[in-house]
């Protein structure tokens, strides 16, 4: 069995070539996707492994990031989102909790204003309990609650003040879920800079629109990312606990804007897309569903024939193909040549198929 350490080169290995095929000047560089610093893979002190979903929510998935941008995460949208997390978690489950019963929530309370060491929970009968640290609480105030019957109890849960933070906590790990399965041709598109902005900036509203969608009665175990038809606008999706994460595709980068905020009773319809494991892309590539360009690195935008698109047929199940664009001349010579299967898409010129070869299966 492979080591830790081992482990993390291999996988930087391959994000570190799928880089230099975007940027050959930058050979044996990590470019952080979630703040775009670059510097040398031999600095792996400035690397670290990053939870997509928060470890102490159960999450197992993970890519690499700065070592900045990983710290200020978790002392921010990555507290919140985990406290989040584990509450819709345990809400499921026989033994259920609420939001008291937070591992997180601080240890004290308030008895008539004062204030008291201790902690709060939600007992088997439905009921709360109430726990004072006599070690902890000063005897003054531990006196003072104590003689008489107490009247009203505060609560502090700062989970409820949190909501902005929490959402981009979503946010932030449906951009580093879409980095997992396509490295850098997920990261290098300019367009997703509104994203990356609201990323650093957990507390204020970056994104002028809402970038989820409840799910009311799913629950997704397994992240996963796809596409979805958002009253009637096609995005790109990220599935996460109770909520599609909405990202905006290549081709329509305003669609916060396009969207009614008010997604209540909404029936989406979704489709989850398959890739390989492991930033196997070695080459810049781009996403097509149907007749939309929804992934398409900022590349492809300089020049021509660096790449390849991965195109699904809308509504289909079947395997993705590889679309290699050509020059015109290329498209003449070739579609004079037996056994080629041509599309057309609008705005485009037949483009010959190719079989992606990836596996089926997960």
């Amino acid at each position: 069995m492979k080591s830790k350490k081992n482990k993390k080169t291999a996988i930087l290995g391959r994000i570190v070539e799928n880089l230099r095929a975007f940027y050959p000047e930058l050979d044996q560089h990590f470019m952080c996707p979630t703040c775009l610093s670059v510097f040398p893979v031999t600095e792996q002190s400035r690397i670290s492994e990053a939870h997509v979903i928060p470890k102490s929510a159960g999450g197992s998935l993970r890519t690499y990031i700065c070592t900045g941008c990983n710290s200020k995460f978790g002392a921010n949208q990555d507290r919140w989102f985990g406290d989040y997390l584990q509450l819709r978690r345990q809400s499921r489950g026989k033994n259920q909790r609420t939001i008291l019963d937070i591992p997180s929530n601080p240890h004290y309370f308030s008895i008539d204003g004062t204030r008291v060491q201790g902690t709060f929970r939600t007992e088997a009968d439905g009921g709360l309990g109430f726990y004072i640290y006599e070690d902890k609480t000063a005897p003054e105030a531990l006196r003072r609650v104590l003689s008489r019957q107490p009247k009203s109890i505060t609560i502090p849960v700062p989970l409820l003040g949190k909501r902005d933070v929490v959402n981009t906590g979503f946010l932030t790990a449906a951009y580093l879920l879409w980095f997992k399965e396509l490295g850098y041709s997920w990261a290098l598109q300019a367009h997703l800079d509104q994203v990356r902005q609201q990323i650093q900036n957990p507390s204020e509203q970056v994104i002028q629109g809402k970038f989820w969608v409840d799910c009311p009665g799913e629950f997704f175990e397994r992240p996963w990312v796809g596409v979805a038809s958002i009253r009637n606008e096609l995005v790109l999706v990220a599935a996460l606990a109770d909520r599609l994460v909405l990202l905006p595709p290549a081709d329509r980068k305003n669609c916060y804007s396009v969207l009614d905020e008010d997604f209540r009773d909404l029936n989406s319809q979704y489709r989850r897309l398959r890739f390989a494991d492991g930033h196997e892309f070695g080459s810049p590539m781009g996403l097509i569903y149907g007749d939309r360009f929804l992934i398409s690195p900022d590349i492809f935008l300089k020049e021509s024939g660096r790449g390849a698109y991965l195109f699904y047929p809308p509504g289909a199940e079947s395997n993705p193909r590889m679309l290699f664009p050509i020059a015109e001349e290329e498209y003449e010579r070739q579609r004079t040549r037996l056994n080629h299967q041509l599309i057309k898409l609008e705005g485009q010129i037949e483009i010959p198929l190719k079989s992606t070869g990836r596996p089926e299966n997960e």
